[in-house]
């Protein structure tokens, strides 16, 4: 191969990758915004959180625990959360993935889907008990229900669309394709 086409593949490579963060970009806009829910409240979809899990499963490397990291804090900072608060559950979210991806990556979607239904609740619990400390006040039960629901229900459809770009991306040892 020549370094002419070395150059063009480390340019196809980079628009890539530049394609799924633009992706996660996108997804945490969206994230900071809140749908209108019937039940007194806003739901807000855990789409960076799904992204965040995904990508942690099937391509650690593409968004590492200090990405994760980074990502919470600028979702932290847009959305009006406790500074820290997204940090911390995105950078636990990824170390739990990142520990269980060998696990997960053997198994169907369906398991994959349960682990992020188990993920999803612990970190709606955990924001919520930040936010009623803080503020002496807990958002209704329904609410948070809704919550959940629709971040587990979201969760297959944002998984096609990650899976996408993730088709992408160059193919490299040690990274895992998700079983459809």
């Amino acid at each position: 191969m020549d370094s002419n086409s070395q150059f063009l593949e480390s340019v196809r490579s980079l628009g890539r990758k530049i394609l799924v963060y633009g992706f996660i970009l996108l997804l945490l806009i969206l994230n900071v915004t809140a749908l209108p829910s019937p039940f007194s409240g806003n739901v807000k979809l855990p789409l960076v959180l799904t992204a965040l899990y995904y990508w942690a499963v099937y391509r650690p490397t593409l968004v590492p625990v200090g990405g994760a990291f980074i990502l919470g804090l600028l979702m932290d900072l847009l959305g009006g959360f406790p500074l820290g608060l997204n940090a911390l559950i995105f950078t636990v979210v990824h170390w739990l993935a990142t520990s269980q991806r060998r696990f997960l990556t053997a198994q169907s979607f369906f398991i994959v889907w349960l682990g992020f239904m188990v993920v999803h609740g612990g970190a709606l619990i955990f924001q919520i008990f930040i936010f009623g400390i803080g503020r002496s006040h807990f958002p209704p039960l329904s609410l948070v229900g809704i919550q959940w629901i629709a971040g587990v229900t979201l969760f297959p459809l944002l998984c096609i669309l990650l899976h996408l770009t993730h088709r992408l991306l160059p193919s490299g040892s040690g990274h895992s394709r998700p079983k459809v």
